[in-house]
């Protein structure tokens, strides 16, 4: 079998991730290029992570299958103009764009070519997909609950850039808002917004949406006030929990006991779900299916960005 070659830009924290799951599956690619701004801190990642090229430009790449990009937000537009001329596949950290405006401009750049897909690895997780499966079994209407904590003051602690700051719903909260997409298979209805100010910077977003099929979904954003990520559903049939998002808990009507269900050995040993989306990344490169992956596309991500929009325009 031909080991595919991949070159991973960016050497952050989520470099790293993708190295470790990459190297769990060494038979079928491998990282042999890494691209980074300073070339000093590239050649030290590369000798730490044993990867045979190093590069703070894009004219000495040769001989790569596909490409892995984890830069940061302010910085992923203008290598993204300079990836998409290569015309390989490409895995992408969200979000695509800080704003809007910026996601719109990637989507229209990217768009020409069914190449490219968005790494929301959270759709991955063993929890989300059985999440998902159970959901499949009953065809009644659905009643989603989605809890969402957003923390700007941290953010900027770590270095955020002000505009990612500024626009976070797409940054951060996009991992939330994604998996209504990636649940509800309908057309959103109607919205209705509100919000509740507790201070200058703390506040509470609530917003309800209706699906064309029945199903609706109160989504609610803790804004500088602490909290926790959840996704709950319920319907006649079935009561189901994401709390925390990579453990899932579920019980029957008319059964007593609820169950459970926890990581599985990838989401324990990798980033939770990196090493089931980097499997299907490489399955792409190998056969083209574009339409049959079960990677977040191009075209898919940009209906998650719109309905962000559609959520907390004013």
């Amino acid at each position: 079998m031909k080991k595919n070659r991949l070159c991973l830009i960016g050497t952050g924290k989520m470099g790293v991730a993708y190295v470790k799951a990459i190297k769990s599956i060494n038979h079928k690619a491998i990282i042999t290029d890494v691209l980074g701004r300073n070339l000093l801190k590239t050649k030290k990642f590369a000798s730490h992570n044993n990867i045979e090229n190093f590069h703070n430009t894009f004219k000495n790449l040769k001989k790569i299958d596909a490409f892995i990009i984890t830069v940061s937000e302010e910085n992923l537009f203008k290598v993204l103009k300079k990836v998409v001329k290569y015309n390989l596949p490409t895995l992408i950290e969200k979000p695509l764009g800080i704003n809007y405006e910026q996601s719109e401009k990637i989507y229209k750049l990217l768009s020409r070519k069914n190449l490219f897909f968005v790494a929301l690895n959270r759709r991955f997780f063993n929890s989300t997909l059985e999440f998902k499966k159970k959901l499949n079994i009953s065809k009644d209407k659905y009643c989603f609950i989605i809890n969402d904590q957003q923390d700007l003051l941290e953010a900027e602690k770590i270095g955020k850039h002000p505009k990612v700051i500024e626009n976070y719903m797409y940054a951060n909260s996009v991992h939330l808002i994604d998996l209504i997409k990636f649940f509800i298979k309908s057309k959103v209805k109607k919205i209705e917004n509100k919000t509740i100010k507790i201070s200058k910077k703390k506040k509470i977003f609530f917003s309800k949406i209706n699906f064309a099929n029945g199903s609706f979904v109160f989504y609610i954003c803790k804004w500088n006030i602490p909290g926790r990520w959840s996704v709950e559903a319920y319907s006649k049939k079935i009561m189901l929990s994401l709390k925390p998002l990579e453990n899932l808990y579920y019980k029957f009507k008319n059964k007593k006991t609820i169950l459970f269900l926890s990581k599985n050995k990838d989401d324990n040993l990798y980033k939770p779900g990196l090493k089931k989306m980097i499997d299907e990344f490489v399955y792409f490169i190998n056969n083209k299916k574009f339409k049959k992956n079960k990677l977040t596309n191009i075209f898919e991500y940009f209906q998650t960005v719109k309905l962000i929009k559609k959520i907390y325009e004013k």
